[in-house]
Order: C-alpha cells, then structure tokens, then sequence
C-alpha cells in the first residue's frame, strides 16, 4: 500500500510538473488520439471505453491533454437502441473530420503515440479514473531521458 501510494504522490508531482513545463510555448503541431484496449477493439460497444486526448508538439517535447470520456452516454446509447447509429457517425469523424495540424504522418507526435502503446501495457489495464496519470507518467518518461527523470522526480518529492 505504501509503494503504490508513493507512486501516485508521483505521478500527481509529474502532472502538475508537466502542466506547468507546457505553460506559454509555442506549439509546432498536434493531433488526436484515440486509445483503446486491444482487447476491446472487436466490440464496437466499447468505442465508449476508449480514452480521447490531444498530442502536441513543442520545443521536441510533447504534451498530453486528456479529452471528456464518453463512458458517461454508454448506458443511454444502449438503451434506447442508438448506439449502432452513434458508431457508425463516430466512426466517420474519425476518419473524416480528424482533428489534426500535423505536417506529415511519421512525426514526433506518432513517435510518441508508439512509444505510449508500447508503455501502457506494462501496467495491464488502467481504471479510467487513473488513466490521466499514467498518461501523464508516460509522457514524461518519452519527454525525459532517465538521468533527467531522476534528478526532476528528487527535486519535486524534496520540495513538496
């Protein structure tokens, strides 16, 4: 209980480090993304489970802002039958209505994107009231390397 407690005092300094690194730069692009489990990817149903945010790049950093959760309007779609509507409309802004000013497909942003899918796993599922945090703890491990991580994390911890 005490490690996993240490962590989120962690992953809270993190958030609020980075929201505060983020203030006032200039950003160079950004683009949307959508995440769900692999494992919810067959069931359209769960289009409602998946978490929204935007990337942007500044100054060869990112910075992560997490978008509302539709989890909310999962029930109302299923009961009254317009949830296969919904997708399929979904569906379509995705693809069509992309929310996005990046300059080409392979960029920092999607090297972020890889680098998020390839860390997420590791914790083998996150509940969606958390999901902000390791989002934010996955974007500063991308942003930091290691020897930066360890002397910003000591300095948060000793001036908290």
């Amino acid at each position: 209980m005490t490690v996993k407690s240490r962590y989120k005092l962690f992953r809270q300094l993190i958030a609020n480090f980075l929201e505060d690194e983020y203030r006032e730069k200039t950003v160079l692009e950004y683009d949307e993304y959508l995440y769900l489990e692999k494992s919810k990817k067959k069931v359209k149903e769960n289009i409602f489970d998946a978490q929204n945010f935007l990337t942007f790049h500044y100054e060869s950093r990112v910075y992560n802002l997490l978008m509302p959760n539709l989890s909310r309007y999962k029930k109302q779609f299923l009961e009254n039958g317009s949830d296969a509507i919904y997708f399929k409309e979904f569906s379509k802004f995705m693809i069509l209505n992309k929310i996005s000013k990046t300059q080409k497909k392979e960029n920092f942003i999607t090297q972020f994107w890889l680098f998020f899918e390839k860390s997420i796993l590791k914790y083998k599922g996150v509940s969606g009231e958390n999901f902000f945090y390791y989002l934010k703890e996955i974007e500063f491990k991308f942003n930091y390397e290691e020897s930066q991580q360890e002397k910003i994390l000591i300095n948060l911890y000793q001036s908290f």
